[in-house]
């Protein structure tokens, strides 16, 4: 798996496993918005919802020069993302590997 988390052009902030095809095109395949949103405490909280939950796709492809910037996810979204929407595989933090 090759999860990353992508700002589009539009602004949306979208995790998925990517991998890249012909023609500068980029295939994501379990694909979620990233959301904030203020939490009860006075900070912010992210939640994973789909995106584009009106297909049945499994694979999108966008255009590569619609990304703005790729980064790798902290283990806290990847494992979140993992649970929701990829493989169901949590990494423990590394704090409470012994």
């Amino acid at each position: 798996m090759n999860v990353k988390i992508m700002k589009l052009m539009n602004g949306d902030d979208v995790i998925a496993d990517i991998k890249y095809g012909n023609d500068n095109i980029v295939i994501l395949s379990g694909s979620a918005k990233i959301m904030m949103f203020p939490s009860e405490e006075g900070g912010m909280g992210l939640a994973l919802m789909p995106w584009l939950p009106y297909s049945d796709d499994k694979e999108v492809e966008i255009k590569e020069k619609n990304i703005l910037i790729t980064v790798i996810p902290s283990s806290q979204i990847l494992n979140e993302y993992n649970e929701r929407f990829g493989s169901g595989l949590v990494v423990p933090d590394s704090d409470l590997i012994l």
